[in-house]
């Protein structure tokens, strides 16, 4: 969203010799694409509904895939940051086969054995703690971890409150219903 916007502006100066103000807020483009993680369809492309025995980013030791936890919420973990692959291997108690890398990680291929652990017993082990559990577990050990909210949960938030984004809107079928608006 803030893209097209920018190249609009650059646009409209191109053509007008005017500058334009683009405002934007990542807040807005999170808002505007979180309905697309609590879908389903039959192509398989949601990024929560997926079906299959292998969710996940491909073969490298990147982890960025939302994980059902055991009060049936769910956390993403990003392995992206230095040393932050291992450091969630070792916690998991996978350790002892993820061998320490110098370096980045991230373009690191995975052994099969690897694979395996990341994309099978990795879900499993989220599996059996509450979110907020292992949210403090991770924070704790400098692993970056986000909350996936639903819907509902990301209406209450505060900043989105703050920024007043909001609606209650009269249905004629379910009553008072809040939606966001621009």
């Amino acid at each position: 969203m803030t893209a097209i916007g920018i190249l609009s502006a650059l646009r409209a100066r191109r053509h007008t010799g005017r500058g334009q103000h683009v405002d934007t807020s990542l807040l807005d483009g999170m808002l505007t694409i979180s309905s697309m993680s609590w879908w389903w369809n039959e192509k398989d492309i949601s990024y929560l509904a997926r079906s299959g025995p292998h969710a996940g980013f491909g073969k490298t030791r990147l982890i960025t895939d939302p994980f059902r936890c055991a009060d049936d919420e769910w956390i993403v973990p990003h392995t992206g940051g230095p040393g932050s692959y291992k450091k969630l291997m070792d916690l998991l108690g996978f350790g002892d086969i993820t061998p320490s890398i110098d370096g980045p990680e991230m373009n690191v291929p995975l052994s099969d054995e690897e694979f395996e652990v990341a994309r099978i017993r990795v879900p499993q082990a989220f599996a059996t703690r509450p979110r907020d559990e292992w949210l403090e577990l991770l924070h704790a050990h400098d692993i970056a971890a986000l909350p996936v909210l639903r819907p509902e949960q990301t209406l209450d938030d505060p900043q989105v409150v703050h920024a007043d984004l909001i609606a209650e809107l009269q249905d004629d079928e379910y009553g008072t219903i809040r939606a966001l608006v621009p």
